[in-house]
């Protein structure tokens, strides 16, 4: 299930790269955004800047070693113990 789970963010991202304009990318950004509570926002403010000092290739490192402990979780907290 995880593995499908995976898949099918690998394709979404594609389907949005493949048929997104930038600015309808943007466009999307901004209306998700408006719809945040407001004491998200400075929190998505810093989470911005710190991903404007990396490049792609290590953004998509860190989001799929995030996916990799969300989806491990249980098993983490197990071996910690």
């Amino acid at each position: 299930m995880a593995a499908y789970k995976s898949c099918c963010g690998c394709i979404k991202n594609l389907f949005v790269n493949l048929y997104m304009t930038v600015l309808e990318i943007k466009s999307e950004i901004k209306r998700t955004v408006d719809q945040l509570p407001e004491n998200s926002l400075v929190e998505l403010l810093d989470l911005l800047k710190d991903l404007q000092q990396y490049p792609s290739v290590d953004i998509a490192s860190v989001y799929q070693l995030k996916q990799i402990i969300a989806e491990n979780r249980q098993l983490l907290e197990k071996l910690a113990q």
